[in-house]
């Protein structure tokens, strides 16, 4: 079972939510920082999960590409030879400032929430987790 660090901003819950959800249908370990027991050491978990990831998926938006949080694991993810090449963009809302080293990589677009986009995603990640 391929471990999967979703990476979003707190705005996007919902739609981190319904994915993961999809996801964990499909046989995938899927961590979202917000299921952290309360009174855990965010950094240290977040830490610990980022290692363990055998793929991150990040959610992008304006709310996440501003987020500190979400640019530190995305740099964590580019710099780790265990994510090279396993890291997805995903965007959910129309976002101007994505990071330039984002824009060289495919897009999977989420935005408008239609039917069927969220298992474009899901074949995505099966086609990575295939591939391994």
């Amino acid at each position: 079972m391929k471990r999967i660090f979703l990476s979003h901003a707190a705005r996007d819950h919902q739609m981190a939510s319904k994915l993961a959800g999809r996801l964990r249908e499909e046989g995938f370990d899927v961590f979202l920082q917000e299921e952290l027991p309360a009174g855990a050491n965010f950094a240290l978990e977040v830490g610990r999960k980022l290692e363990k990831a055998d793929i991150m998926v990040v959610l992008l938006s304006p709310d996440a590409v501003a987020s500190s949080w979400v640019q530190r694991e995305i740099e964590y993810a580019l710099t780790s030879r265990r994510l090279k090449g396993r890291l997805v963009p995903v965007q959910v809302r129309p976002t101007k400032d994505i990071p330039w080293i984002l824009r060289h990589l495919n897009f999977l677009d989420l935005r408008g929430e239609e039917a069927g986009k969220v298992d474009k995603v899901v074949a995505a990640l099966k086609e990575i987790d295939d591939a391994a």
